[in-house]
C-alpha cells in the first residue's frame, strides 16, 4: 500500500518531470518506509492527463531491522477518467520492481534464515486525485 504526493514540472508540451514523496508499506512481510524519488511522464493526449510514466525512487525504512536501503523502478500508465469535487480523477496501472538491501538487518519473524537482498516484482492499480 502507498500514499503518494507528486509535484510535476512541465518541461515540454508532452513531457513532465516529477518529484515524489510517499509512505510505502510492503504487507508480507510488513516493511513500512518513506519513499522519495523522481519520474518522467509522457502526456500523449491533449487537454487530458493520460500519461506513460517511468519512476525511480528510494525507500527509507522506519527501522534498520526491516531493511538497510532500497530502490524501486516503476513503469505505468495513468488515465484521466473524470471529475471528483471539481478535481481530476486518475486511474493507473503499473509494474514495480523493488530491491531491498537486507545486509545487517534483523530477521523476519516467520523465518530463521535471511538472504542479503530481497527482490519484489509486482503489478498494481491506483486511484488518485490531481489538483
Amino acid at each position: 500500500f502507498e500514499i503518494v504526493y507528486n509535484l510535476d514540472y512541465r518541461l515540454l508540451k508532452k513531457f513532465t518531470v516529477s518529484a515524489i514523496a510517499s509512505y510505502y508499506n510492503f504487507n508480507r512481510p510488513s516493511l513500512p518506509s518513506l519513499k522519495i524519488g523522481s519520474a518522467i511522464k509522457f502526456l500523449y493526449v491533449d487537454n487530458k492527463y493520460h500519461c506513460l510514466t517511468l519512476q525511480y525512487s528510494h525507500p527509507i525504512p522506519f527501522s534498520k531491522n526491516h531493511f538497510i536501503e532500497g530502490r524501486q523502478l516503476r513503469m505505468g500508465q495513468y488515465f484521466d477518467i473524470g471529475k471528483l469535487f471539481n478535481q481530476r480523477l486518475l486511474f493507473g496501472i503499473f509494474y514495480i520492481y523493488d530491491f531491498l538491501d537486507l545486509e545487517g538487518a534483523g530477521r523476519f519473524q516467520f523465518t530463521d534464515s535471511r538472504g542479503s537482498s530481497l527482490f519484489y516484482h509486482s503489478v498494481g492499480i491506483s486511484l488518485g486525485v490531481r489538483f
